[in-house]
């Protein structure tokens, strides 16, 4: 098989760090196995993991190669890449868990009316219960990494007052429900 692509794409091609490959044609391969692969695994969790991963990781080498560059570092910004995909995979986590529970039920067939609900039913609502803490535990987790950081007037980031400037709106909404 014969095609033609752009010169952009090509110089992209030979640039692409991709499983090993090392040819353009290994790393066509490569891409055509990851398409196939995507579209066969497509709705499952681990699938969209790995593609999460993949997205978020070179992102991620992208912020730290800049801040190598510049010789400089944000916490902020370091900390928010590593809550932001925990929280990204536990989000996935329980669709996913929700999304099985469902079709669980669906096989099982519907309960009669008045009858008092199914264990798999009192089972989901407690899984959606502890999902929907966990996710809590993550939004307040950001929250606290973030009042942390503004606990000093000079943080460790790009902008040292990046977060002490906007600490005034946090403290005085802290001081109205102090007053509740």
């Amino acid at each position: 098989m014969s095609v033609r692509i752009t010169e952009d794409d090509a110089a992209f091609l030979a640039t692409l760090s991709y499983d090993g490959a090392a040819s353009l044609s290994e790393k066509t391969r490569a891409l055509i196995a990851e398409a196939r692969r995507r579209r066969e695994n497509q709705g499952h969790l681990d699938e969209a993991l790995r593609v999460l991963e993949d997205i978020h990781s070179a992102q991620d080498s992208r912020r730290r190669e800049v801040e190598r560059q510049e010789e400089a570092h944000s916490e902020l910004l370091s900390q928010f890449s590593r809550w932001l995909m925990d929280t990204h995979i536990l989000f996935l986590e329980g669709a996913e868990a929700a999304g099985q529970s469902k079709s669980k039920e669906r096989e099982g067939g519907k309960e009669a009316k008045g009858s008092r609900p199914s264990s798999k039913k009192a089972v989901r609502h407690e899984s959606i219960i502890a999902y929907e803490r966990r996710m809590a535990d993550q939004i307040f987790l950001l929250m606290d990494l973030v009042m942390r950081q503004g606990l000093t007037e000079n943080s460790r980031n790009y902008d040292p007052k990046v977060i002490s400037s906007r600490m005034v709106e946090i403290l005085e909404l802290s001081r109205l429900l102090q007053k509740d």
